[in-house]
This record gives C-alpha cells, structure tokens and sequence, in this order.
C-alpha cells in the first residue's frame, strides 16, 4: 500500500492490528486511549518507533509531521492515533473537514509512523 501511496488505508489497517491486539475491546476514544497507554509492552513499541521513524517524503505540513517533529512522548503518539482513527474510520460527506481518498499525501507520515509501530509487533 505505501508503493502505491496509499497511506489512508495503511493507516486504517494498521491500526486495526494495533486496536485488535493492545486495545482491550475498547472503541470509545478515552477508553482506548487509557487502554493502549496502560500497556507498556506497547508504549515500548511507540517509543521505538518515534526513534526509528522516517521522514515523509511529501508530508512537512501535516498534524503528524508537525507533531512528530515536537519529540512526542508515547502518550502523545496514542492520542493522536486514536484521533486519527476516529478521523479515518468515522468520516462522512457532511463534515466539513472530511478527508479525501484524492488527498493521500497529507497521510503520509501517519501511514509511516503506524507501519513503524506494527512492524515492531512481529
């Protein structure tokens, strides 16, 4: 999916990993996020992949890029995942800031940060 620039579904897919194996049932954002933060095996993983994470070739400007460059803490990076994922799984046509399958590159660095936490997973 990223060769193909895809990152909104890679995002989408790898949270659902990230969800299906740390998110303890949870779905209502403040439950899973204290859910994903009380597991320090993942916080761990979060870490590791703040360190280890790749700059996005076409995303300087996004709320992931900007975040990232502020050296996140891991409770940052859950939150914003969280968020994300309720940006990327809830959206509908009557949002005014509704994302666009078109606008792939404003999820670029998302894409990488979250194909950099599941990667450590296996």
């Amino acid at each position: 999916m990223l060769k193909n620039q895809e990152f909104i579904n890679s995002f989408r897919y790898s949270f659902l990993l990230i969800e299906s194996l740390y998110g303890n049932g949870q779905f209502k954002t403040p439950s899973l996020q204290a859910a994903l933060k009380s597991n320090q095996e993942f916080r761990n993983i979060v870490e590791l992949a703040i360190k280890d994470m790749i700059p996005a070739k076409n995303d300087r400007n996004s709320d992931t890029a900007k975040l990232i460059s502020t050296k996140p803490n891991a409770d940052d990076i859950i939150n914003h995942l969280v968020e994300k994922r309720g940006f990327y799984f809830h959206g509908n046509i009557k949002r005014k800031d509704a994302w666009n399958p078109d606008e792939q590159d404003s999820a670029e660095s998302l894409a990488l940060l979250a194909i950099g936490i599941i990667t450590k997973l296996l």
